[in-house]
């Protein structure tokens, strides 16, 4: 794998109290270490992916629904293993086949609980709505809509996050931003189309369902698009 360096330095005063606070095996910092070593080995060793998926099932406490305290602090401890996740997924070059991995390990060890990362990916928390403002949040940016695309394209279809990425970057007058900010923005656009393009195509250009009016709303074009809100005009816009 392209060299790049997964740790995190627990000196580092971003690294808070938080980070490193025990919730009985749980920690965002233990997380880390994880998915660091997953990604460190997963090319090399065979048990990489199984050994993984043990630590966290270890770590991460799993719904019980006949206990809604127990059911709660479950599906918090996802919400924060979806957020570290995240995290790293941002600071991975788009073209790191590192993404490829993370996808591969959500799908084996997440199968049911995918749909619900959508809440960690919001204007304030990652940057995958919100237009990026330094290079750093460009990157970043790039980075995420990588990622998001490939799990679409494995299967967990993040189809609402794509059309607003889409509908920002392409459906508003843009006029005012620099060149660098918007080239930044259409880069994040061209992950979508690069690594789930054919995906993608399908849902907008041939949805033949009726939307009912919170699809509708969900979905809703831009003022510079005024054709339907699925078909293949929106695609070709």
């Amino acid at each position: 794998m392209e060299d790049i360096d997964f740790s995190i330095d627990e000196t580092d005063p971003d690294v808070t109290t938080e980070w490193k606070t025990l919730v009985g095996k749980f920690s965002d910092l233990n997380v880390h270490k994880i998915l660091q070593k997953y990604l460190e080995t997963c090319q090399t060793d065979i048990e990489a992916l199984a050994n993984a998926c043990k630590q966290i099932e270890d770590i991460i406490s799993w719904p019980d629904l006949k206990k809604q305290k127990k059911k709660d602090r479950a599906e918090h401890e996802h919400h924060m293993f979806f957020d570290v996740l995240l995290d790293l997924v941002q600071k991975i070059p788009y073209s790191h086949p590192a993404h490829g991995y993370l996808v591969i390990l959500l799908k084996v060890q997440f199968p049911t609980k995918l749909g619900c990362m959508s809440y960690n990916i919001s204007d304030d928390g990652h940057g995958t709505l919100c237009g990026p403002e330094s290079q750093k949040e460009i990157d970043s940016y790039i980075n995420m809509c990588s990622f998001l695309a490939r799990l679409s394209a494995a299967g967990e279809e993040y189809f609402s996050l794509a059309i607003w990425n889409f509908r920002q970057n392409l459906e508003y007058d843009r006029s005012d931003n620099t060149s660098e900010h918007f080239g930044g923005d259409l880069a994040g656009c061209i992950m979508w189309i690069f690594y789930a393009g054919q995906w993608l195509f399908q849902k907008v250009a041939h949805c033949h369902a009726v939307l009912d009016s919170h699809d509708e709303q969900t979905w809703e074009c831009g003022p510079l698009y005024t054709g339907p809100v699925l078909g293949l005009a929106r695609w070709r816009f």
